[in-house]
């Protein structure tokens, strides 16, 4: 009972990159190394590092884990090495996890297992404006690129047809409302979206979050989703005088 083995799902889909993780208040510096093929991530900092503590990963290390950001096509070498439970067929595949190794320690672990966060980058999403997936943090953070995925999804989104996707320039346009979003107001970008949901919401509930950080909203018309985001419109139409029946 001297390790605890945890695999944590971060996402239910791929990600791009895992930034840090921290335990309770202390974000964690890591050396890297390879072992069962994984570049595997140890932690140095002194509050998890005892080299008094005879199953110690090498230099007193406490805690060691390898990280898969939701492509991976195997199982995880470091985890399949350390447990008979973990076999070539554990692959996850589109989940994006963390394999965690940690040796108890009475001094690093005495009140219990820490408090656990981890900064994610996440999805890369397909970007109408480049016809290619977006790998940018403005992409990423796209309220109007985030509802486009959501609505094509076919694992959890609303498995919408890219033909029922208005994607252009213009008005209602998912091209057009991301522009918009990405306009800088004051040196901030216009709307952002960044968080997370889980299979609990249903997708009207989803979408409408990441409509409020647009401040936008969506319609179908003529078989096609349309988006708007929170700002002022070129019209389409101008009233005049001689548009009246009488004075």
């Amino acid at each position: 009972n001297n390790k605890l083995h945890m695999i944590v799902g971060l996402a239910g889909h791929e990600v791009n990159s895992l930034v840090s993780i921290r335990m309770n208040d202390t974000t964690l510096t890591t050396g890297t190394s390879t072992n069962g093929g994984e570049t595997v991530y140890t932690v140095t900092n002194s509050a998890y590092v005892n080299a008094g503590n005879n199953h110690n990963f090498g230099s007193g290390a406490l805690i060691r884990y390898t990280f898969h950001d939701g492509s991976q096509t195997a199982a995880d070498g470091l985890a399949a090495a350390s447990l008979n439970s973990i076999t070539a067929d554990h692959k996850f595949k589109g989940i994006a996890y963390v394999y965690i190794e940690m040796i108890f320690d009475a001094e690093a672990f005495g009140g219990g297992i820490p408090n656990i966060t981890y900064v994610v980058k996440g999805k890369d999403v397909y970007d109408p404006r480049t016809d290619a997936i977006g790998t940018t943090d403005a992409q990423r953070s796209n309220p109007a690129l985030i509802a486009r995925d959501y609505l094509t999804n076919t694992v959890y989104g609303l498995k919408a047809t890219a033909s029922e996707i208005n994607d252009t320039t213009n008005a209602g346009g998912f091209a057009a409302a991301a522009n918009v979003c990405d306009q800088t107001i004051t040196s901030d970008t216009r709307y952002t979206a960044n968080g997370f949901t889980n299979y609990s919401s249903d997708g009207e509930k989803v979408l409408q979050g990441v409509l409020t950080a647009m401040a936008g909203k969506i319609s179908y018309v003529n078989g096609k989703f349309n988006i708007f985001a929170g700002a002022s419109q070129t019209p389409s139409l101008t009233i005049t005088d001689d548009d009246l029946l009488q004075p």
